[in-house]
């Protein structure tokens, strides 16, 4: 049953965050999170940074919401699939992977395993 709301919330998250991805309206969605600071607000605006080539360059929104979601596994499971679905669609480097891989406790080793196997099928390739 988690396995199926997560899927469900990450699907609603993600779509809400592809369709405003606009470098245009970042800015606009940045203040409304700013105004209201909720995780699922801060998830899409999560999901606009990971829409685009160097969404792990800077860590440190990533950071500060995996730190406040501590508590809340759906919210950890939903950031980690966006991460995830970054690193596949997205060249990053093995630096970046070790960073993000160890904030949200993900296993590196079969991110390096797909990464090999998805190389070709990059969005922007290396």
């Amino acid at each position: 049953m988690f396995e199926l709301l997560g899927i469900l919330t990450l699907g609603f998250i993600r779509r809400c965050g592809i369709s405003v991805a606009s470098p245009y309206l970042a800015k606009v969605i940045e203040r409304v999170v700013e105004q209201h600071s909720t995780t699922t607000y801060r998830l899409i605006l999560t999901t606009i940074d990971l829409e685009r080539q160097g969404g792990l360059n800077d860590l440190s929104r990533l950071r500060s919401l995996n730190r406040d979601i501590e508590g809340n596994s759906l919210a950890q499971w939903v950031l980690k699939q966006l991460v995830l679905a970054h690193m596949h669609m997205y060249p990053t480097t093995i630096a970046q992977k070790q960073k993000i891989c160890a904030e949200l406790n993900i296993a590196i080793h079969s991110q390096r395993i797909l990464d090999f196997q998805t190389k070709d099928s990059k969005r922007i390739p290396h």
